[in-house]
């Protein structure tokens, strides 16, 4: 049985970003560069979008961004496991990862606060409003929310000092 070649393709080149780049964009977006700074702090080629992919996944995994009310469990999220047996022998088993819990701003083991966040509603349905939106921030703040891939649905975001700001200046808009 022969495997699609684009498959193959795809994977590998998931593989050898994962390798390469993945840690430093992750580890970059922890410490608050946004999508485009992250972009210019990188010295290989790597896509706008590619980046903006990895720190929404990034956040949706950590608990900075939920899918799901905070009240309610996110979808389980599944990762694979190698284990080697007493002769070598290889083996993969699924593990169910843990997003229930996020982190507070101390590093408090508790679940934290959200805030609820319709840019990707406004985003796909009022392109005027949404561009008004952006306006109103610095630069930024503006990269921040125009840089991550806001879905067409109510999102929510850690209630954090950066979306508290954000969140003041719209509501004086």
């Amino acid at each position: 049985m022969q495997e699609n070649p684009s498959a193959f393709d795809s994977a590998l080149s998931n593989f050898t970003f994962g390798m390469a780049n993945k840690d430093l964009i992750c580890h970059m977006a922890d410490e608050g560069y946004s999508v485009k700074q992250i972009k210019a702090a990188t010295d290989y080629p790597v896509s706008l979008e590619k980046i903006a992919e990895t720190v929404w996944e990034f956040y949706i995994e950590t608990g900075m961004i939920r899918l799901n009310p905070p009240d309610k469990a996110n979808e389980p999220r599944y990762d694979y496991v190698m284990d080697i047996g007493k002769y070598g022998k290889r083996s993969f088993r699924r593990v169910e990862i843990d997003t229930g819990i996020a982190l507070t701003e101390n590093n408090t083991n508790r679940t934290a606060s959200y805030v609820k966040l319709d840019i990707g509603i406004i985003k796909a349905h009022e392109p005027a409003l949404y561009q008004k939106m952006l306006t109103a921030l610095d630069s930024r703040k503006r990269d921040y929310i125009d840089g991550l891939p806001w879905p067409d649905k109510t999102v929510y975001h850690i209630d954090n000092l950066a979306i508290r700001e954000i969140m003041d200046i719209w509501s004086e808009m």
